[in-house]
């Protein structure tokens, strides 16, 4: 196990993708970071998660993202890779999910 930013974001090969995740549960980074990214406060994500998602780590997952270039780019190609839809399918009107 990949440990990052004090044992509260880690890495774990074969597990949520070997994406960097929140320790506690099954909550990647990058679920964090598109949440703050569109707006959300690290109050309302918490609320959102919790328990047990912890302010100490939210805050964890904005530093991490915030920590290098490396891991702006990681974290932003797996929320790009999340946002798009899957082989087959297409985003209709109103965000509707449809296949081609």
């Amino acid at each position: 196990m990949a440990e990052t930013n004090g044992k509260l974001i880690v890495k774990i090969p074969g597990y949520c993708g070997g994406a960097a995740k929140v320790r506690s549960m099954s909550l990647p980074v990058s679920t964090i970071v598109a949440m703050h990214n569109l707006g959300d406060s690290l109050e309302a994500i918490v609320t959102a998660y919790s328990p047990p998602l912890t302010m100490e780590e939210a805050k964890a997952a904005i530093a991490y993202y915030n920590a290098s270039k490396e891991n702006k780019e990681e974290i932003d190609r797996e929320i790009y890779e999340f946002s798009r839809p899957p082989k087959g399918y297409r985003v209709g009107p109103h965000g509707i999910l449809t296949k081609k």
